[in-house]
């Protein structure tokens, strides 16, 4: 079994490593040199879950697979992410304020940041709009990391008279 029963994980040169409890077996898990905090067992898994910036990340003990499961790119401190011991919650520290909330991988890596300023352009092809006048609307779709998705208020854009886009 994992999870503190017959191995042990532990941070030390900005890295993570795992051994055996009798400490044979010793192998780095990391090799970025980034520093990193916050070393947990997710429970009843074979995987790690630690802090390195304003991520927090995940790395399977025996396939080394490593993965970001949140990042907060707005976020000046992330103090602690921390995953209650039945794993159903996990606490977050984030610039000094705790959230806790479910400890859902999916829902958690779909996160976003409304803070963080976005620009989106789009170019005009009047041609096939029509030739007489017409009015342009228009709507954004918005696909989060899990794949769900929500559409924007419907904006009216201007109207085209002829062969020129009134804004």
């Amino acid at each position: 079994t994992m999870g503190g029963a017959d191995k042990v994980a532990f941070i030390a040169g900005n890295e993570v490593w795992l051994m055996n409890l009798d400490g044979s077996d010793l192998r780095a898990l990391t090799n970025d040199k980034a520093p990193k905090t916050n070393l947990q067992w997710i429970p009843g898994t074979n995987q790690l879950v630690f802090i390195s910036g304003t991520n927090a990340n995940s790395i399977d003990a025996d396939s080394g697979r490593f993965d970001t499961i949140v990042s907060f790119p707005f976020a000046r401190l992330l103090e602690e992410f921390r995953i209650s011991p039945d794993g159903k919650q996990v606490a977050i520290s984030l610039n000094r304020e705790m959230y806790i909330v479910p400890f859902d991988i999916a829902k958690l890596k779909a996160t976003g940041d409304s803070k963080i300023l976005k620009s989106y352009s789009h170019e005009v092809k009047t041609s096939g709009i029509g030739t007489g006048n017409s009015t342009i609307y228009f709507r954004l779709k918005s696909v989060d990391r899990d794949e769900t998705f929500n559409y924007s208020q419907i904006i009216y854009i201007g109207k085209k008279e002829k062969n020129k886009i009134e804004l």
